[in-house]
């Protein structure tokens, strides 16, 4: 059996410069009684919030939360709470992060989450995001929920209960060089009464994703009674591992070795991001920024916003505007960005996409327009090119289109992780002297979703009146589209 992807481990920042600094993860298991939840986990930087004497002359701090689940365009949850710090004497003894997690009861299929922080002493600093999970834990087969780090064990809060143990969730995929050990937890479903032996085999390693090898010295195998629910504690030492991009990968198999299902997490092994940052700063630029010329990093700041997120995108197009005139802020700005996107080597994190941008600008570029102005350059810049691409330029009725086909969408704002499998972009040439493809309709969730496509497409039939190239060009998009 092919390993299955259960939900998607979203951990990114919330982190548009000047505002709520905050990680999140989202993950999906299962109770004894086969109802699947959802759990978001987050953990918020509290030197990016504003803390007030109270009464009682302790200093208090935190945000407000408005989580929106929905599904389609169904509102399946609208959640508002807050999350608050302990009482403090001053502010040299707040505590450094906030950490609280959410659970709700979710059906199967797929769904988006609209979140946004406040903090509560100033209205004004605030950060907002969007992510996508889906919910699929089927009751006759063997599966893993999607893994997730954690910090420690311990009997405190903030903890969630797993399994009779307290532990302390890491929404982050960064460990940095001074962290020596990487905690795991994860689940597995259904090997009783599935399997007919008693015991299986647990075998789990580190994996170089860029060499594609498995790091077997740090991994190990063990046996396991088989149970409806498994839990999985994993903790690897990692004081040898270098910087690099790896994956946790979690496998069973039965007594005869033979694989069942697998699992992964992927994390980056980099240095420490604090000290980088600092020297920003502290004004100490990387070499490649401080070599750029303001209008050069400017127009680099554009380059990058198709692979922000919007909150990001909405507060760094200010600063590609000519009459922005704060340009002390523009370099650290920019070296701050490929510091948290590559902290291993910014340098070459920037090198890399300038790459992309060089064939983006190359593909899609049009006589009034670059590359990486147009729908189809944006689409490939944050998602990378597809699997399939459907191409045609000359039809009896239709204007020329082309669709787009992603097996595995993995979204460029969080590298290696999935965003969802099976969707399709339809793009429309709709000025046949040009060359731009307008984006018209997505399967892809955030995406523009467009019932009335067709009326975009098909704008060469002036008489309103069907004919047979007509449902003929129809079925061949419809079953593009619909061909999973």
């Amino acid at each position: 059996m092919r390993a299955k992807l259960l939900a998607f481990l979203l951990i990114f920042w919330v982190f548009p410069t000047w505002a709520i600094q905050a990680l999140i993860s989202s993950s999906v298991f299962q109770t004894l009684d086969y109802q699947n939840y959802v759990e978001i986990q987050m953990l918020i930087q509290t030197n990016s919030l504003k803390f007030k004497p109270q009464k009682s002359k302790l200093f208090e701090g935190g945000v407000q939360c408005h989580i929106i689940l929905k599904k389609g365009n169904f509102i399946f949850k609208n959640d508002v709470f807050n999350i608050k710090s302990t009482a403090a004497d001053s502010l040299h003894h707040v505590e450094p992060e906030l950490i609280h997690f959410e659970k709700y009861l979710v059906e199967s299929g797929q769904y988006e989450c609209q979140l946004v922080m406040t903090d509560i002493n100033d209205s004004s600093n605030k950060s907002s995001t969007r992510f996508y999970f889906e919910s699929s834990i089927p009751k006759s087969e063997i599966v893993f929920s999607q893994p997730f780090f954690y910090k420690n064990a311990q009997n405190q809060l903030p903890s969630v209960l797993r399994q009779g143990k307290y532990i302390v969730p890491y929404p982050n995929d960064f460990f940095y060089k001074e962290l020596d050990t990487i905690r795991v937890y994860a689940e597995l479903y259904h090997t009783n009464p599935i399997l007919m032996d008693s015991t299986l085999l647990l075998r789990y390693f580190i994996k170089d994703i860029v060499r594609n090898e498995e790091l077997l010295e740090y991994g190990g195998m063990s046996k396991i009674k088989t149970s409806n629910i498994i839990p999985i504690f994993l903790n690897i030492p990692v004081t040898t591992l270098p910087p690099g991009t790896y994956e946790v990968v979690i496998e069973a198999r039965n007594k005869q070795f033979q694989f069942l299902e697998s699992a992964s997490i992927a994390f980056k092994r980099t240095l420490p991001i604090l000290v980088q940052k600092k020297e920003v700063d502290q004004g100490k630029l990387p070499d490649f920024v401080n070599k750029m010329s303001i209008s050069e990093v400017r127009n680099n700041i554009r380059n990058i916003l198709p692979i922000m997120n919007q909150t990001d995108r909405n507060l760094a197009l200010p600063l590609t505007d000519l009459k922005y005139t704060d340009t002390f802020r523009l370099k650290p700005y920019f070296a701050q960005y490929w510091i948290e996107r590559n902290p291993s080597d910014p340098y070459l994190g920037w090198k890399e996409y300038e790459k992309k941008l060089d064939e983006v600008n190359r593909l899609f570029s049009c006589p009034k327009q670059k590359g990486i102005d147009t729908d189809r350059g944006r689409v490939y810049l944050q998602y990378g090119p597809p699997n399939q691409r459907t191409e045609r330029k000359s039809d009896p009725v239709a204007l020329p289109y082309e669709i787009w086909w992603y097996y595995t969408l993995e979204d460029q704002q969080n590298l290696g992780t999935v965003r969802q499998r099976n969707a399709k972009f339809l793009f429309c040439n709709k000025e046949v002297s040009n060359c731009d493809y307008q984006l018209i309709h997505s399967t892809a969730m955030g995406e523009l979703n467009n019932p009335q496509w067709k009326n975009e497409i098909f704008r060469r039939n002036l008489n309103g009146n069907s004919s047979g190239n007509d449902n003929e060009s129809i079925r061949l998009i419809e079953n593009t589209l619909n061909n999973n």
